[in-house]
C-alpha cells in the first residue's frame, strides 16, 4: 500500500510505501523522483492532515473502540541501540570499553550510554549506514525478540534433522579405526569394508560440517579418522 500526502504549504509530497517500509519527502516538482515511486496501481492520496500530540490519537481510538490503554502499552519514548548481524558485534572507540553486542536482541538503552556516542565511538556511523547497526523504539523490542526465538527454534529444528540423517547414514559405536579393524577380522566382508571406506570419503567429501555433526552425536572420532577419509 502506498500513501501519498500533498501538503500545498511547504510545497512537498511525502510518499509511505508500506511493503518497502520507506517514508520519504519530496519537493511537489521533482516528478522525476515521485512519480516512478507512485508505482502503476491505486494509491491513497491525502490532501488534509494535521499535526497533533500522538496522545490524542491514542485517547480518540480508545473511545471508539472502548479498549483502556494500559501503562504496559504506553509509549515511553526510550530509544535502543541493537545489531542486526548473527553472533557477537564490537565496536571499539576512543573508551576503553568497547560497546559490545552478544546477539541481535542484545539491546542497550541509549539513555546508559554516553550522550557523545558517536564521537565516542566513531566507528559507529559506519556500522549505521552498513545496517549492521539500528536505532529503534521500545515499542518494537517483544516483536523483534519473538521473531528471533522464531528463527532460531526452526534453525535447530533443521540442524536435528541434519544431524539425524547423518547417523542414519552411519550407525557405528566406537572410532572408525575401530570398525574398520573389526571388519578386517572377517574375510567374508573385505568387499564391505571397500564399500564403507569409500562411503566415508564420499561423506566428509559432501559436508565440511560431517564430523562436526558425528561428534555432536556422542559418538568419537579422532584427528586420525580426519586424515583417513581426507
Amino acid at each position: 500500500m502506498i500513501i501519498v500526502f500533498i501538503d500545498a504549504e511547504n510545497a512537498s509530497v511525502t510518499i509511505v510505501n508500506n511493503e518497502r517500509e520507506l517514508v520519504k519527502t519530496y519537493p511537489w516538482n521533482d516528478l522525476q523522483s515521485i512519480v516512478p515511486r507512485l508505482g502503476a496501481d491505486e494509491v491513497y492520496y491525502v490532501t488534509a492532515a494535521e499535526f497533533v500530540p500522538a496522545e490524542n490519537v491514542a485517547e480518540l481510538l480508545a473511545s471508539l473502540t472502548g479498549e483502556v490503554i494500559t501503562e504496559e502499552i504506553k509509549p515511553t519514548g526510550r530509544k535502543f541501540i541493537r545489531s542486526t548481524v548473527p553472533g557477537k558485534l564490537i565496536v571499539h572507540g576512543n573508551s576503553s570499553e568497547p560497546l559490545e553486542f552478544d546477539s541481535p536482541v542484545d539491546f542497550k538503552p541509549l539513555d546508559a550510554l554516553p550522550a557523545n556516542l558517536e564521537d565516542e565511538y566513531p566507528s559507529l556511523a559506519i556500522y549505521m549506514n552498513q545496517g549492521k547497526i539500528e536505532i529503534i523504539d521500545e515499542c518494537d523490542i517483544s516483536d523483534m525478540r519473538n521473531n528471533y526465538q522464531s528463527k532460531m527454534s526452526r534453525f535447530k529444528k533443521n540442524l536435528e534433522s541434519n544431524r539425524d540423517e547423518a547417523l542414519d547414514n552411519l550407525l557405528v559405536k566406537g572410532s572408525v579405526d575401530d570398525f574398520l579393524d573389526r571388519m578386517d577380522d572377517d574375510e567374508d566382508t573385505s568387499d564391505t569394508i571397500e564399500i564403507g571406506q569409500s562411503d566415508l570419503r564420499g561423506n566428509a567429501r559432501d559436508s565440511q560440517e560431517f564430523f562436526s555433526t558425528i561428534r555432536q552425536s556422542g559418538i568419537e572420532v579422532t584427528d586420525q579418522d580426519i586424515e583417513a577419509v581426507e
